[in-house]
């Protein structure tokens, strides 16, 4: 066998590695061609490395047929088209037959809530009954309301709250943070969490003077609330920032830090 024949079954055996290999589509090696190609080769085959040569080349070409098969199970079972397929198809397709194949393909995973009939009627009832400003308002100063006051010392003890005993208590409560703070934090939650409302309460009131007067600070948002000893110096002339925390039921259910 000559030496171009040779270099022809070598070029063939290299591709069908190829495909094994997942280098190239199963699909992009013709093998109809490659049959023509070895039966004219095989008159002119002469030794027997080359008869082996030629059956090694056969035995790929088989298994390149197998990939094939199994290729194109799968893509059956998937119900599987080639792009270019695809393609041609669309091309043919009419402007209404298009749409309506997409209309039939088409799954939205959000959805869009329009107007409806009933939500216009009753956006129409509450404005149409909605009384103007400057009458609510007249309503509203009509029932007036009590005027601020300010609150004294003898207030403040009728009350339960002496300024020798909130001072105190202020101090006891800062000490309790700088006692069960870790690297200088302290989560909010677990300060504020006491076994009753009241207690929470009373947690929760003495934190906010705290923070204000600048013995702690508060970092964070929600759950991950942090008083933290980094908050600067007391009375330090920091501008604050008005911050309101709700008590929820998990403030009262009791636990600890």
């Amino acid at each position: 066998m000559g030496a171009l024949s040779r270099k022809g079954l070598l070029e063939i055996l290299r591709d069908c590695e190829l495909v094994e290999k997942r280098a190239i589509d199963p699909f992009l090696f013709d093998v109809r061609r490659v049959l023509n190609k070895v039966r004219e080769i095989h008159p002119r085959l002469s030794s027997l490395e080359d008869h082996c040569l030629d059956a090694k080349v056969l035995n790929a070409i088989s298994r390149v047929l197998s990939l094939q098969g199994i290729q194109l199970k799968f893509q059956s079972s998937s119900l599987y088209s080639s792009p270019g397929a695809l393609k041609g198809v669309m091309e043919r397709l009419s402007p209404e037959d298009l749409a309506k194949a997409f209309l039939r393909s088409w799954h939205p995973i959000v959805e869009l809530e329009g107007l409806t009939l009933e939500g216009v009627q009753a956006g129409l009832s509450y404005w149409s009954g909605l009384k103007p400003y400057d009458e609510r308002r007249r309503r509203i100063e009509r029932k007036g309301g009590m005027p601020p006051e300010g609150v004294d010392e003898a207030h403040l003890e009728r009350i339960g709250i002496a300024r020798g005993d909130f001072m105190k208590k202020m101090r006891e409560y800062f000490e309790e943070i700088v006692k069960r703070s870790k690297e200088g934090r302290l989560r909010y939650w677990d300060f504020v969490r006491a076994p009753s409302l009241r207690e929470a309460v009373e947690r929760a009131y003495y934190a906010s003077f705290l923070i204000s007067y600048g013995f702690v600070g508060l970092e964070g948002f929600g759950e991950d609330l942090e008083i933290s000893l980094r908050g600067g110096r007391a009375g330090g002339g920091r501008i604050g920032v008005s911050v309101p925390i709700s008590i929820s039921e998990e403030a009262i259910k009791g636990g600890s830090g």
